[in-house]
Protein backbone atom coordinates (compact mmCIF):
# COMPACT_ATOMS: atom_id res chain seq x y z
CA UNK A 1 0.00 0.00 0.00
CA UNK A 2 1.35 3.38 -0.99
CA UNK A 3 -0.15 5.40 1.82
CA UNK A 4 -1.83 4.78 5.16
CA UNK A 5 -5.52 4.26 5.64
CA UNK A 6 -5.76 7.63 7.37
CA UNK A 7 -5.68 9.32 3.95
CA UNK A 8 -8.92 7.65 2.83
CA UNK A 9 -11.23 10.43 4.13
CA UNK A 10 -9.17 13.00 2.21
CA UNK A 11 -9.37 10.84 -0.91
CA UNK A 12 -13.14 10.53 -0.53
CA UNK A 13 -13.55 14.28 0.02
CA UNK A 14 -11.46 15.31 -2.99
CA UNK A 15 -13.15 12.78 -5.26
CA UNK A 16 -16.56 13.93 -3.96
CA UNK A 17 -15.75 17.56 -4.83
CA UNK A 18 -14.44 16.47 -8.24
CA UNK A 19 -17.74 14.68 -8.88
CA UNK A 20 -19.66 17.73 -7.71
CA UNK A 21 -17.64 19.92 -10.10
CA UNK A 22 -18.38 17.44 -12.86
CA UNK A 23 -22.08 17.89 -12.17
CA UNK A 24 -21.67 21.64 -12.76
CA UNK A 25 -20.02 20.79 -16.05
CA UNK A 26 -23.11 18.83 -17.10
CA UNK A 27 -25.30 21.77 -16.00
CA UNK A 28 -23.24 24.11 -18.17
CA UNK A 29 -23.59 21.73 -21.14
CA UNK A 30 -27.35 21.61 -20.51
CA UNK A 31 -27.56 25.41 -20.57
CA UNK A 32 -25.58 25.56 -23.82
CA UNK A 33 -27.88 22.97 -25.39
CA UNK A 34 -30.99 24.91 -24.34
CA UNK A 35 -29.48 28.12 -25.66
CA UNK A 36 -28.93 26.54 -29.06
CA UNK A 37 -32.56 25.41 -29.43
CA UNK A 38 -32.01 21.68 -28.79
CA UNK A 39 -30.46 20.85 -32.16
CA UNK A 40 -29.82 17.08 -32.20
CA UNK A 41 -26.19 17.26 -33.35
CA UNK A 42 -25.40 20.01 -30.84
CA UNK A 43 -26.94 17.94 -28.03
CA UNK A 44 -24.79 14.94 -28.85
CA UNK A 45 -21.67 17.09 -29.19
CA UNK A 46 -22.09 18.85 -25.83
CA UNK A 47 -22.98 15.59 -24.07
CA UNK A 48 -19.84 14.04 -25.51
CA UNK A 49 -17.70 16.99 -24.41
CA UNK A 50 -19.21 16.94 -20.92
CA UNK A 51 -18.44 13.22 -20.59
CA UNK A 52 -14.87 13.66 -21.82
CA UNK A 53 -14.20 16.60 -19.49
CA UNK A 54 -15.84 14.72 -16.63
CA UNK A 55 -13.49 11.80 -17.22
CA UNK A 56 -10.52 14.19 -17.29
CA UNK A 57 -11.62 15.71 -13.97
CA UNK A 58 -11.95 12.24 -12.44
CA UNK A 59 -8.63 11.06 -13.88
CA UNK A 60 -6.64 14.09 -12.70
CA UNK A 61 -8.22 14.06 -9.23
CA UNK A 62 -7.64 10.32 -8.88
CA UNK A 63 -4.07 10.59 -10.11
CA UNK A 64 -3.29 13.52 -7.82
CA UNK A 65 -4.93 12.32 -4.61
CA UNK A 66 -5.11 8.53 -4.96
CA UNK A 67 -1.88 7.95 -6.93
CA UNK A 68 -3.94 6.63 -9.85
CA UNK A 69 -5.20 3.57 -8.01
CA UNK A 70 -8.49 2.43 -9.49
CA UNK A 71 -10.93 1.53 -6.71
CA UNK A 72 -14.62 0.84 -7.01
CA UNK A 73 -15.54 3.06 -4.06
CA UNK A 74 -13.70 6.00 -5.61
CA UNK A 75 -15.71 5.68 -8.82
CA UNK A 76 -18.91 5.21 -6.80
CA UNK A 77 -18.26 8.36 -4.74
CA UNK A 78 -17.54 10.33 -7.92
CA UNK A 79 -20.77 9.18 -9.59
CA UNK A 80 -22.85 9.73 -6.44
CA UNK A 81 -21.49 13.28 -6.06
CA UNK A 82 -22.22 14.07 -9.71
CA UNK A 83 -25.78 12.74 -9.41
CA UNK A 84 -26.30 14.56 -6.11
CA UNK A 85 -25.25 17.85 -7.67
CA UNK A 86 -27.60 17.31 -10.63
CA UNK A 87 -30.55 16.58 -8.32
CA UNK A 88 -29.78 19.52 -6.04
CA UNK A 89 -29.34 21.93 -8.94
CA UNK A 90 -32.69 20.87 -10.41
CA UNK A 91 -34.40 21.42 -7.04
CA UNK A 92 -32.76 24.83 -6.58
CA UNK A 93 -33.77 25.82 -10.11
CA UNK A 94 -37.39 24.82 -9.46
CA UNK A 95 -37.35 26.80 -6.19
CA UNK A 96 -36.05 29.95 -7.90
CA UNK A 97 -38.54 29.58 -10.74
CA UNK A 98 -41.34 29.34 -8.15
CA UNK A 99 -40.10 32.54 -6.46
CA UNK A 100 -39.87 34.35 -9.80
CA UNK A 101 -43.39 33.25 -10.74
CA UNK A 102 -44.77 34.47 -7.39
CA UNK A 103 -43.03 37.83 -7.63
CA UNK A 104 -44.30 38.34 -11.19
CA UNK A 105 -47.82 37.44 -10.01
CA UNK A 106 -47.61 39.85 -7.06
CA UNK A 107 -46.06 42.56 -9.21
CA UNK A 108 -48.99 42.49 -11.67
CA UNK A 109 -51.50 43.16 -8.91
Amino acid sequence: MLYPTLNQPIVMLVIFFAGFASGFLFDFAFLLKKGLNNIKLVNVFFDFLACIFSFVIYFVANLYINYGQFRVFVVAVFIIACLLQRVLSNQVLKFFMMIVAKTKKNHRL
